[in-house]
């Protein structure tokens, strides 16, 4: 492990409150596979997020005849309602005062910030301008700099876009997340990985237990762990 440099973030449920309720997004995926022969039931714990819905729906209409131009159009009308959902909700979103208050010690500590998300920059600027937060970060990394496919997401590119606009390698941050798509490519990196655990999240994180090397309860935990670990590598 080298001198630690930086502290990356993942965006939803780290930094910002997650407050939008996808429902509509959902309702609107099942309309159009059940428009196709395809009926899902959703329960509160049969699809936790909408890529693995469109990942499923795609497997179960395998053979009856759907051009790949549907689930291209599918995604991509996804994509414009997420959107239109999540900047609404930018307009009066901002970020907690923990979350301030962990940011302002990560930059006593003399660190460099990133953001990676899926999310617009659009919306995320909108955020941290409500919250008097812009300054706090060097970088912000976002779906307006790689293509999002939701069969397979995957943000290592977003972190490697982050790790070369920082100018610094995988082995001299720490990468902060809530989801698998955080925590995978910051291990595969050799960052030092911290996972934030919710009662939502803890069976998925607890899954790729051996790659989160911190679990933490509250962003409000990371301040104390972030300056042991650059009391421990960087002296």
């Amino acid at each position: 492990m080298g001198k630690i440099k930086a502290v990356i973030f993942d965006w939803d449920g780290v930094l910002v409150p997650i407050r939008v309720d996808l429902r509509t997004v959902f309702d609107y995926i099942t309309k159009k596979i059940a428009e196709c022969g395809v009926i899902f039931e959703i329960g509160d714990d049969s699809f936790s997020t909408i890529e693995e819905l469109i990942k499923n729906a795609k497997r179960d209409l395998e053979g009856r005849g759907l051009s790949k131009s549907f689930f291209d159009e599918l995604q991509q009308e996804v994509l414009v309602l997420i959107n239109e959902i999540f900047t609404k909700d930018s307009l009066t979103n901002s970020l907690g005062t923990e979350v301030l208050q962990t940011l302002n010690k990560v930059r006593e500590l003399g660190l460099k910030a990133g953001i990676f998300t899926i999310n617009r920059f659009h919306i995320v600027d909108k955020i941290l301008k409500n919250s008097n937060a812009t300054h706090f970060f060097d970088v912000i990394v976002t779906q307006d700099d790689v293509f999002l496919d939701f069969e397979k997401i995957d943000k290592k590119d977003h972190l490697e876009i982050c790790l070369d606009r920082l100018q610094v390698s995988g082995n001299e941050c720490i990468v902060v997340g809530d989801r698998p798509i955080d925590i995978l490519p910051a291990y595969a990196i050799n960052a030092i990985t911290v996972g934030i655990i919710t009662p939502e999240n803890r069976n998925t994180m607890n899954s790729i237990g051996d790659k989160v090397n911190y679990m933490i309860d509250s962003i409000s935990d990371l301040y104390q762990l972030i300056t042991a670990l650059v009391d421990r590598h960087n002296t």
